[in-house]
């Protein structure tokens, strides 16, 4: 044994000497490399060499298959889908229509395929993954009402949706929807409506009072989107949390909306929509995906301690901002309240979806108002007899039109609502089943994906009218507009999933237009070019940009 151990010993002295000898080192490889030809050169080595070249081979050319049965052969041809009319597959793997649907504004694409295919046909997504385009009310209802659990969002938008806004009403499914959204109802009820006008008319007034700054030398251009969601966001801050964030002054001031004004700052449509098909975009370590997920991190620190110090104070019983109606709400059945996680996550939801749609809506209205100058004129004259006592300095309740005053104003009413079918904030809303389903008369298997626009449906001849590509608020005074389905009008989707909050967002619309529309002219900007981005949102690309002429 002893001789065992000597033989070992030195055995290690001597590779220990090669190893820090450069020339020991070299003749140590090569005898390494001596010792491997001889093993390769070995029949049984080579036969293990062959078989496991054959296997790589064979595994190459199954994922090569699989590729192209399921991407190419079951997806352009034999998914059931392919039963529908719609347009032939795009020449480039794997994109599908995707060129064409980025080449024109959002929803034009999809309006020509349903005027040449019908309200119900296939087209091609990301990974040729077949879409079914929806827009027959009855189907429409199908999905969103009557076998609402059965279509959920995409793994993919899901995704790209937690990313920014947690688990919130927006993302939650089945049964944890339905639980968030029985305790989050009383919080959007008419009743509370009521005592938030004051609370959007100040940040308003402050908004107003920048502008004529500005415009103080004469009519300018300016850059009105922007203003707007900063506007959206102290509005949010105000009546949705009781903080001021000081938005509209300081954009910078607040970590809220220094995250929200950098976030929003100019991603284009492809950038968009690569993180939503494609969720591994987010981790590639582009200086532009670092700095989104630095400004996700600080929403999320920001909310957690709006919570935390709103949990903290001693008034929140007599507060009527929606943060204290969510945390003083109680659940009937378990005698829960919502954590500090759940509050977390609606306030991520509030902030995102109660400002950003908002701004994009009225900054549309402001467009196509501008393009319409007799019923900005005719829309004026109207709010002009409400806001009569109101002027830019005037903060005073006692002057401020009550809700029933903006409600009553059947102008403002119908030019709202007809901006929210000629350019709806949310111009697609996709679905995935997840189980087989029937479509008239057809089944189709779980995994196949749905899409919903009301783009498609709010430019439907047949639903509206031949003036449907006109822009005419007048047309809500009489059918088809007054009677027309909730299941063909979706500014705000439908059923189940319907809008919690669309009633103060419809409000908060009315208040900021009115008010605008009472202290400013608004004129086209010659040769200023938009488009409407297709994003989660309608944004216009780049940035809404009026001639603005201030009327004090």
């Amino acid at each position: 044994m002893s001789d065992l151990k000597d033989l070992i010993t030195s055995l290690s002295i001597t590779a220990a000497g090669l190893a820090r000898s450069p020339a020991g080192r070299r003749q140590l490889v090569k005898l390494i490399g001596i010792q491997v030809k001889l093993g390769l050169r070995s029949k049984p080595v080579q036969r293990y060499l062959q078989l496991a070249r054959y296997m790589a081979r064979l595994s190459v050319r199954g994922a090569l298959l699989y590729v192209v049965v399921k991407y190419f052969v079951y997806r352009l041809f034999l998914h059931p889908a392919n039963k529908l009319p719609g347009p032939a597959p795009g020449l480039f793997p794997f994109l599908g229509h995707f060129r064409q649907i980025l080449a024109k504004d959002a929803g034009v694409v999809h309006r020509e395929w349903a005027n040449k295919y019908g309200p119900v046909y296939r087209y091609f997504a990301g990974g040729n993954n077949p879409s079914i385009m929806v827009a027959e009310p009855e189907l429409v209802k199908q999905i969103l009402t009557n076998n609402e659990f059965d279509f959920v969002k995409p793994p993919e938008t899901k995704h790209f949706l937690t990313s920014v806004l947690g688990q919130g009403l927006l993302v939650a499914e089945g049964q944890a929807h339905r639980h968030q959204r029985k305790m989050l109802n009383p919080a959007f009820g008419p009743s509370v409506l009521h005592d938030m006008v004051p609370l959007m008319i100040r940040p308003t007034q402050q908004l107003i009072r920048q502008w004529h700054q500005l415009l103080r030398q004469g009519p300018a251009d300016l850059v009105v989107s922007q203003g707007l969601g900063h506007l959206m966001l102290e509005i949010i801050g105000i009546a949705g949390f009781g903080t001021e964030f000081d938005a509209i002054r300081d954009p910078q001031h607040h970590p809220i909306t220094r995250a929200y004004t950098d976030l929003f700052s100019g991603d284009k449509p492809m950038v968009a929509m690569l993180s939503m098909l494609f969720p591994w975009v987010g981790k590639v370590p582009f200086p532009r995906i670092k700095q989104v997920r630095r400004d996700v991190d600080l929403l999320r620190q920001s909310t957690q301690d709006l919570v935390l110090q709103a949990a903290k104070r001693t008034d929140i019983h007599e507060k009527n901002d929606l943060l204290a109606l969510m945390i003083r709400q109680v659940d009937d059945d378990s005698g829960r309240k919502l954590s500090v996680k759940e509050l977390q996550d609606q306030c991520l939801t509030f902030l995102a979806a109660g400002h950003e749609t908002t701004s994009v809506a009225v900054s549309w209205c402001l467009h196509t108002l501008a393009h319409h100058p007799e019923i900005q004129d005719a829309l004026r004259k109207e709010v002009s007899q409400v806001l009569s006592n109101m002027t830019p300095d005037n903060d005073q309740v006692a002057s401020f039109p009550t809700f029933e005053d903006i409600n009553h104003l059947s102008l403002l009413n119908n030019v709202c609502k007809e901006t929210l079918r000629f350019t709806p904030p949310v111009p697609l809303t996709h679905r995935i089943a997840i189980k087989d389903f029937e479509l008239q008369g057809n089944v189709y298997p779980k995994g196949t994906r749905v899409v919903i626009s009301p783009m498609v449906s709010h430019f439907d001849k047949r639903q509206w009218g031949d003036d449907v590509d006109e822009f005419k608020p007048s047309r809500w005074d009489k059918a088809p507009a007054n009677i027309i389905s909730p299941y063909v009008y979706l500014p705000f989707l439908a059923g189940g999933r319907q809008c919690i909050g669309y009633r103060f967002a419809l409000l908060e619309f009315k208040v900021v237009l009115a008010l605008l529309i009472k202290n400013f002219k608004f004129t086209t900007t010659p040769g200023f070019q938009v488009r409407k981005g297709m994003q989660v949102s309608l944004r216009p690309l780049p940035n809404m940009t009026l001639h603005v002429e201030s009327l004090f």
